[in-house]
């Protein structure tokens, strides 16, 4: 055992002590995880010198580390997530290699102040458990500037109401549950790469005691290598059914033009935003503000998935055909919305546009058959339900819908409904050979079908309400080539495909 390296012991759910550490142990890595009755690491364990690895993440039962785990000289990452800890040895700052410490849905009440400041410590990851109406205070140690090797700061979970001047040597900062009056000033941290922060969420009252003042300050568009931004306002979310102006708009600020992606979720008063100096962006999402218009959106040629929620002032989206790259669009419960403009893109792998009721026209989606998951639901204007993969099309209270096109080169159709297109006159060309189940049902001005006695997997045909088609004729026709006919006189439902 003298030349033993690693040490797997996880998922030894009756291990509830370590056994005795040797001294002449070479032991580099010690992996506890998931010894679910372990409760106890026993205090040799300082006699380690060489383990750089000790993991004791999802140790449920585990209350404290021994003091002696300070003498770990070589120690480089310390994992304790999802463990009973509350509060880390004193002798933890001992540990002069320490890069990494890792303490995940942990029950950490308290760190040492002088923790802030080991001299090696490169990541911090804090995410503490999350009860209703329970957040614990997270107070950061003002030595954390002195810092000069820490890059990553991760506390999630955790009210945080002051704080202190950071370190400029991170690279990534995410801060949940920040309660303060003003946005933190971290304007020196301009090395960093990814910048989350979270405000709020509310009192148990309703109200808010987080960002009062202006949310986003204009010295962020210093950040030059700044690649991801999330910006969070708990508690100030806009209602998408609220379309009045706020008393006091705001503009977003200029932002980095490094940045690939943004997201801003619930800054209420946010009404004006000009992004078109951000030629990498490939992810946006903005989501519950009063924002009316967003300029220069349709010249992110890197875009690839754009995400619009509870914009409730939002009246149009203009023309995204220039926009290649971009994959899937998300425009949900955009209750003003009343155009989008132009083409969407060729090549979108999921369109997704739900509770936009206001509607009124929706761009040719036909373009997007056989290659494009489209979701259109609650856009009574324009469209009740649709759903169209390569298996499957349905369009359901498709009001503009005047002449289906010809469906024939969908070679893996295999269902196709379309339901109360009043409007409907005709569909073009021939039905896939591949299509199994057709249902037509209120059409009132569809007078024809393409022809039916080729489609060779044809099964089931349910044609109602349509009172131009010749019923007798579709019937006669299913009964000889023994398709199930479903009618006017028929009675039965038909299962409805979830969208």
């Amino acid at each position: 055992m003298k030349n033993l390296k690693v040490l797997y012991l996880t998922y030894c759910r009756n291990l509830e002590r370590t056994p005795y550490f040797s001294t002449d142990s070479n032991l580099e890595r010690l992996i506890l995880s998931d010894c679910l009755r372990l409760i106890e690491i026993d205090r040799s364990i300082y006699q380690l010198k060489r383990l750089v690895f000790l993991d004791v993440s999802n140790c449920r039962q585990l209350q404290r580390l021994p003091e002696t785990i300070g003498n770990l000289e070589s120690l480089t990452k310390l994992d304790i997530s999802s463990t009973k800890i509350e509060v880390l040895p004193n002798s933890i700052v001992k540990l002069k290699n320490l890069k990494v410490l890792k303490m995940q849905a942990g029950e950490i009440s308290k760190l040492p102040d002088s923790f802030w400041a080991m001299e090696k410590l490169e990541e911090i990851e804090i995410v503490g458990k999350r009860y209703p109406g329970e957040h614990f205070n997270m107070e950061i140690g003002d030595c954390i500037y002195g810092n000069k090797s820490l890059r990553i700061l991760r506390l999630i979970g955790w009210k945080i109401h002051a704080l202190p001047m950071l370190c400029e040597s991170l690279i990534i900062l995410e801060l949940q549950d920040l309660h303060m009056d003003t946005f933190p000033d971290v304007s020196n941290l301009t090395k960093l790469k990814l910048l989350h922060l979270e405000f709020g969420p509310p009192n148990s009252d309703g109200n808010s005691d987080g960002l009062l003042e202006e949310p986003i300050p204009q010295w962020i568009g210093n950040f030059s290598q700044l690649e991801c931004l999330q910006l969070r306002f708990f508690g100030v979310t806009a209602s998408s059914t609220d379309l009045s102006l706020p008393p006091h708009p705001r503009r977003l600020p200029r932002l980095p033009s490094s940045l690939s992606s943004l997201l801003v979720q619930g800054w209420e008063q946010l009404c004006l935003m000009d992004l078109s100096n951000l030629r990498k962006l490939s992810s946006l999402s903005i989501l519950g503000s009063a924002v009316t218009e967003i300029q220069g959106l349709g010249c992110l040629e890197n875009l690839r998935d754009l995400d619009l929620d509870g914009l409730g002032l939002l009246a149009m989206l203009p023309d995204l055909r220039k926009l290649n790259k971009l994959r899937i669009i998300r425009v949900i419960d955009c209750g003003y919305l009343v155009e989008i403009q132009g083409e969407l893109p060729r090549f979108l792998d999921e369109l997704n546009i739900d509770s936009c009721p206001s509607l009124l026209e929706l761009p040719d989606l036909f373009s997007l058959m056989g290659k494009t998951v489209v979701r259109i639901h609650e856009c009574g204007q324009a469209l009740s339900h649709a759903f169209m993969d390569r298996h499957q099309l349905l369009l359901l209270g498709f009001k503009q819908l005047q002449i289906l096109p010809d469906l024939s080169n969908l070679n893996e159709l295999t269902f196709l409904q379309v339901e109360n297109c009043g409007n409907l006159v005709m569909i073009q060309g021939e039905l896939p050979q591949s299509l199994e189940e057709l249902h037509i049902v209120s059409c009132g001005s569809l007078q024809k079908l393409p022809d039916l006695s080729t489609l060779k997997g044809l099964r089931k045909v349910i044609i109602k309400r349509c009172g131009k088609l010749d019923v007798e004729e579709i019937s006669w026709l299913c009964s000889e080539k023994s398709v199930e006919f479903v009618g006017e006189d028929d009675d039965s439902m038909f299962d409805w495909v979830s969208f």
